[in-house]
């Protein structure tokens, strides 16, 4: 046997008992076959564990509970609950509300306005405040009025620390009264705690308070004072009633003892009514009470934040 066949053999026999690998090298990998059918939809995983709570959200703007059906036959019950109402305001001014401690801002713009937004022609900027739940409420069932207010912006008026000159720009009140509501009507527009006026005048329709010069301001009005009633003079005053206060001829300048009012007229009673007057809102029916910061001349840029409007001892800013 040759070297070459011996070779040969020892190869062969090497090949069967597989000391010897006779495979080629590896081919380059196939193309990728087509996406399969998806399979079927595996069984619902166990439930997860339950999240935190969440923050608590804002309070919604009208959150306040409404009286129920003729709770305004006394101050008792017309007192006991009551709704924030819509924004009445007028041209660049606004209520903002919706802050967590129930208080809102009453805010004017700078801005000239063409006449038309009131039923006058006032162009200037109004914030109004409306609350309903005093409509057909007793005039006499009416006791007290009190507001608790910060400067954000703008003038702080003379009980501010340090004073300043009178502005139109600091809350006051308006109520609506019907004093004729069993014949043809005889609505009216009465002005509470308003510091802008004559002193001798603005210290009879209210009182104002500044404690310990922080200002956190208190505007406050009783049954034992006296009022504005708009536009009188020149009109009469309802039931004849002679004013209390005068310091001159023009309406701003007198005032009517509150007990007279009420004595004169027994069945008055506040509405929520068009009021017709010039200062309101083109064609509003607005509630009976009126929380406001301007009026149809004002031009001040102001923001006054209201942290308590209470009517009759009840608080009707507070998240209830």
């Amino acid at each position: 046997m040759s070297r070459e066949d011996f070779e040969a053999l020892v190869a062969a026999v090497a090949l069967r008992l597989g000391f010897l690998d006779n495979r080629g090298r590896p081919g380059r990998d196939g193309r990728r076959g087509p996406k399969g059918d998806p399979g079927g939809r595996g069984p619902r995983g166990p439930e997860g564990p339950k999240g935190e709570r969440g923050e608590p959200g804002l309070p919604g703007r009208d959150f306040i509970p409404a009286p129920a059906a003729g709770s305004t036959s006394d101050s008792s019950s017309a007192s006991g609950g009551f709704t924030r109402s819509p924004d009445f305001s007028v041209n660049a001014a606004a209520v903002d509300a919706g802050f967590a401690d129930g208080s809102i801002v009453l805010r004017t713009g700078a801005q000239t306005n063409t006449a038309g937004a009131y039923t006058g022609g006032g162009t200037g900027n109004k914030a109004i405040l409306g609350v309903f739940g005093f409509d057909r409420m007793p005039l006499g069932s009416l006791s007290t009025v009190s507001y608790s207010w910060r400067n954000v912006v703008g003038p702080g008026g003379p009980f501010f620390n340090p004073p300043g000159a009178a502005t139109v720009t600091t809350p006051y009140v308006n109520l609506i009264v019907d004093f004729d509501p069993l014949g043809a009507g005889d609505i009216r527009v009465l002005v509470l705690a308003d510091d802008s006026l004559n002193p001798v005048v603005s210290a009879s329709i209210g009182g104002y308070a500044n404690p310990g010069g922080q200002n956190l301001l208190t505007y406050s009005w009783s049954a034992d004072q006296n009022l504005l009633v708009v536009n009188s003079p020149p009109n009469a005053a309802p039931g004849g009633v002679a004013p209390q206060v005068s310091v001159g001829a023009a309406w701003p300048e007198n005032s009517y003892k509150w007990s007279s009012l009420v004595s004169a007229n027994p069945h008055a009673v506040l509405v929520d009514a068009f009021p017709n007057d010039g200062g309101m809102p083109a064609g509003a029916v607005m509630p009976a009470l009126l929380l406001v910061s301007g009026d149809s001349s004002n031009l001040a840029r102001s923001g006054k934040r209201v942290t308590a409007l209470k009517v009759n001892g009840s608080d009707v800013l507070a998240p209830r």
